[in-house]
């Protein structure tokens, strides 16, 4: 959780050089409610990963572009296509691979499990109300997700706090501070910048298809860093992901 504090801060003063224009704040009050609730679904995704096995937690979030499609086709009135719904299965038969889902379908069943269930539904709304209506700029949408992501992250280190839960420790934060702070810059803050632009142009069905490619880097990553075995299952699920995303954007009319 404290490293979702400093992960958020960093975003949110890197935003600040582009927001000085009283102009950049065009759009504040829906950008920032919006970013609340994207901000939200980050922490609650990444304390998800601490509550519960990381299996149901990838799973359980990366249902994310069920909850979009159905939402954009009940309340929009967006097009269902054969193209959505075959990208959505193969993508989500090819995670359940990888991550050796073999217990079957990724059912909640402990506090962890439901919150990365929520915090699925809760970027699916999130990313739904970037594309309804899209900003002018990419900083303002990127200061609210920070501001929501802090936001929330020191909510749940208060409660934790009160009820002297681990998650509340701050042991070792400030040895390893610059460490954070470096990691944010490079690996949460553009990544950020480029999915938030992107989910204000593309539907967000589409985003969550295309973010499950996470899990196949993923367990490249793994395998080539950690020197964890690459599986035939592995294999299979990555073909899945690549197939998924490769039928969602070749589809496209």
């Amino acid at each position: 959780a404290w490293v979702s504090v400093v992960f958020t801060t960093t975003c949110l003063i890197c935003t600040l050089p582009w927001l000085l224009k009283p102009s950049a704040w065009s759009g504040a009050k829906r950008e920032l409610i919006t970013g609340l609730i994207i901000g939200t679904a980050f922490t609650m995704y990444t304390i998800s990963l601490v509550l519960t096995d990381v299996v149901h937690a990838i799973l359980l979030f990366y249902l994310t572009p069920v909850w979009s499609t159905l939402g954009g086709w009940m309340l929009n009135r967006w097009r269902l296509t054969v193209n959505r719904i075959l990208a959505i299965f193969l993508g989500i038969i090819g995670i359940s691979l990888i991550l050796g889902a073999a217990d079957g379908l990724p059912i909640p069943r402990n506090a962890g499990d439901w919150i990365a269930l929520a915090s699925g539904m809760l970027w699916s709304w999130g990313t739904m109300r970037s594309y309804d209506r899209p900003s002018a700029g990419i900083a303002l949408p990127v200061f609210g997700f920070a501001a929501g992501g802090l936001i929330s992250s020191l909510a749940l280190l208060l409660i934790a706090a009160s009820f002297s839960l681990p998650l509340s420790a701050s042991a070792g934060l400030w040895s390893g501070l610059p460490w954070i702070v470096l990691a944010a810059l490079v690996v949460f803050v553009p990544p950020n910048f480029m999915v938030l632009w992107a989910s204000q142009r593309i539907d967000p069905g589409r985003v969550g298809i295309l973010l499950m490619t996470e899990v196949l880097v993923g367990a490249f990553s793994a395998a080539f860093y950690s020197g964890e075995t690459f599986t035939w299952f592995d294999g299979l699920g990555t073909a899945l992901i690549v197939s998924s995303s490769l039928v969602e954007v070749l589809g496209r009319r």
